[in-house]
């Protein structure tokens, strides 16, 4: 026996009669073009010029109802809106890199702040009241604010303190903790947010697409570079990286200690035991070679991954 096709909610008589609506409410909007109705949703996308005389972008705007919240029973029902702007081509609007756009370009717009009254045909944000053409405009003025000159003032403030002046301040850190890593190992170590790709000394051992890098290569890589040069110190065995490194802050800090005349007695009675002296030795060498490392990866990670959430954040209007 068949099973019995699952009702599409999308083609109910109901659903029909709005998409009439939609069609009818916007397809005569000035300005707006090329409404289409969208085939998984129940609503539309229009688009619309910037400037009349350029060619090559478009504002793109989507706005529906999700068919879960077709389901239920009110009267009102949460709009999803989303709104872009890119190069327009025979195929469509081309999607944009945000990190490519300018500061005064139309910002790409997701909300769902809007509803509309099957009732009563009206639009609403909150406690504001929209008629069709008054609520895509509405949408279209949001998406648009930062070309303003004086309404998009702060919006553009806004944008530039989160994506120019937040993410140079987070590369700067992620930079500065990589040369302290270089200094302390001598090993180049660079994470990539979108891929979640880490590079070691050219090499990459952990990607999204962690199928494309043999297991053997990803246990091995580091343990070659870890190898390298060894020596000993105090019978402790380490890269020579971090024991140079070692020798020379300590020579450091005994020139600082000298000069400025400081003087400890705890430090004295350390460095008198032989005992206490290899305990001191190999923790603090052990700390060096392997928890500060970690712990510069987990910083350099950390700020990758905030600099590229700063330019995507969303910014309310």
């Amino acid at each position: 026996m068949r099973k019995a096709k699952k009702p599409n909610s999308l083609n109910t008589d109901k659903n029909t009669h709005l998409k009439d609506k939609f069609i009818k409410f916007f397809s005569n909007i000035d300005e707006f073009y090329d409404l289409v109705l969208l085939e998984d949703a129940l609503g539309f996308s229009i688009k619309r010029k910037l400037n009349s005389t350029d060619e090559k972008y478009v504002s793109l705007l989507k706005i529906y109802i999700t068919e879960k919240e077709l389901k239920n029973n009110q009267n009102k029902k949460k709009l999803d809106i989303y709104a872009t702007y890119g190069k327009e081509d025979k195929y469509g609007v081309c999607i944009r890199d945000i990190k490519g756009s300018k500061i005064g370009d139309p910002i790409d717009l997701t909300t769902d702040d809007y509803y509309y009254t099957i009732s009563s045909d009206k639009f609403f944000k909150k406690k504001r009241e929209f008629y069709p053409e008054e609520f895509l405009n509405n949408v279209y003025n949001d998406h648009v604010k930062p070309t303003r000159p004086i309404k998009g003032l702060w919006l553009r403030i806004k944008l530039i303190f989160w994506r120019i002046f937040i993410k140079s301040l987070l590369n700067y850190l992620s930079l500065f903790f990589h040369y302290c890593l270089y200094v302390i190992t001598g090993d180049k170590y660079s994470f990539e947010p979108v891929l979640k790709e880490e590079i070691l000394n050219g090499k990459t051992i952990s990607s999204k697409w962690d199928s494309k890098i043999t297991p053997t290569l990803k246990r091995n890589i580091e343990e070659k570079d870890k190898e390298g040069k060894k020596m000993e110190l105090l019978g402790y065995k380490a890269a020579h990286w971090p024991i140079i490194f070692y020798s020379i802050f300590h020579l450091f800090l005994y020139i600082v200690f000298k000069y400025y005349e400081i003087n400890s007695e705890l430090i004295s009675n350390i460095f008198k035991n032989n005992f206490l002296t290899l305990i001191y030795v190999i923790s603090s060498l052990w700390f060096i070679e392997i928890v500060v490392p970690g712990i510069l990866k987990w910083f350099i990670k950390k700020s990758s991954i905030l600099s590229v959430n700063s330019i995507y954040k969303n910014i309310k209007i």
